[in-house]
């Protein structure tokens, strides 16, 4: 295993293979690495980490500045021949590209597992919580009682990691010749791949269990009948009260995302609302422009929801939906290590096509925080 110290000048660096061997071994990426080599001075206002300080070592451009006579570089700079080092930059490129395009266009894993919901590394367990309503309840302690307890524990088996690698069909010739703003068209339909099989899994867990041997299991499931709808025909058929009702069960949860088709989603934007002024008075009572503030649509007492489209009916069925509190529901777990023979081949040869790696899995939380609806019950 390579040594390294800590340096004050990018061009002391010097780049090969060998640092993403190091970067896999500690469990980090090559970003992270880098930084902890040639950190960041306090007070640096540049805005550019140790990554783009190697960016800009090689003359590499990322963006157009057409303002400043400053255009983007071709992928040709990562495989300078008069500079052979920079070609170890690219396969880091990739996946920073990706990552900043899910931010960028707003990922929708967010309304299941916030970004702060997140473990990094290669292995992982999912911690467990009792979440029975004996154990939520409030109430004094009686003097010389016991105090309730929670149990907190680790869970009997490690999280399933899965595996969405993309195969992009690109030639070296292409990446070479083309420039980097058209990569990043590229690299964000990719992400935006990988946020929808996530996303799919995401739910899967949610609906289903993580497998970890935990106490729990997946979502609640709630029929309309439940909610008092008398002839349930599909989501199309809930009404209103019932909808009060469904959002009720997740007390002491806050359900504020909802995924389900599109089709689902629109029967549910379109429910039947009340004929009598109970309706009107609940969006009265959340209007303030009265008394100087801004008006507040609402559908219920318990605010408002994020519509989320999911078409996979293999995961979440049609006249299905589920409910969610992201901040109680999924852990998210994310394998950060590239692969090394796929690492490896892209800095050391002229490919047809590459992978791209994306290891994701989930755990769950607290069971209570996400419930079905069965619209055909």
């Amino acid at each position: 295993m390579i040594e390294i110290t800590q340096v004050n000048d990018p061009k002391e660096i010097p780049l090969s293979g060998d640092l993403y061997t190091k970067a896999f071994h500690e469990g980090i990426t090559l970003s992270a690495l880098l930084e902890t080599i040639n950190p960041t001075q306090p007070g640096d206002d540049s805005g550019i980490d140790a990554f783009g300080r190697q960016l800009k070592r090689f003359g590499i451009v990322t963006k157009n500045d057409p303002a400043h006579g400053i255009y983007a570089s071709q992928g040709k700079l990562f495989f300078s021949s008069n500079q052979p080092s920079s070609i170890v930059l690219f396969p880091e490129y990739i996946n920073r590209r990706i990552n900043v395009a899910l931010m960028e266009r707003g990922d929708l894993l967010q309304y299941i597992v916030p970004a702060d919901h997140w473990e990094y590394g290669s292995t992982f367990r999912s911690f467990y919580m009792d979440d029975t309503e004996i154990q939520r309840r409030g109430g004094k302690r009686a003097e010389g009682a016991p105090p309730r307890k929670i149990k907190a524990s680790w869970s009997e088996k490690h999280v399933h990691i899965e595996d969405f690698a993309l195969e992009v069909d690109a030639s070296y010739e292409f990446i070479s010749e083309a420039t980097l703003p058209v990569l990043d068209v590229m690299l964000q339909r990719v992400a935006l791949q990988r946020s929808l099989d996530e996303l799919g899994e995401a739910i899967y867990v949610a609906l289903n269990g993580d497998g970890t041997g935990k106490e729990s299991s997946g979502a609640h499931v709630d029929t309309l009948s439940d909610m008092g709808v008398t002839t349930p025909s599909g989501i199309e058929s809930l009404d209103f009260k019932a909808w009060l009702k469904w959002q009720s069960q997740f007390y002491p949860y806050k359900m504020t995302s909802i995924f389900g088709s599109v089709a689902d989603l629109v029967d549910f934007y379109t429910m039947t609302t009340p004929s009598d002024q109970t309706y009107p008075m609940l969006s009265a009572i959340f209007e303030t422009s009265g008394v100087g503030g801004k008006p507040v649509f609402v559908q219920s007492p318990f605010g408002p929801v994020n519509l989320i489209p999911f078409s996979d009916s293999d995961i979440l069925g049609t006249d299905d939906i589920l409910g969610v509190d992201p901040a109680f529901a999924l852990w998210g777990h994310r394998n950060t290590q590239i692969p090394l023979v796929e690492t490896d081949r892209l800095i050391r040869e002229k490919w047809q096509i590459f992978v791209i790696s994306n290891k994701v899995g989930f755990s769950n939380l607290f069971r209570a925080a996400t419930r079905k609806l069965d619209g055909d019950a």
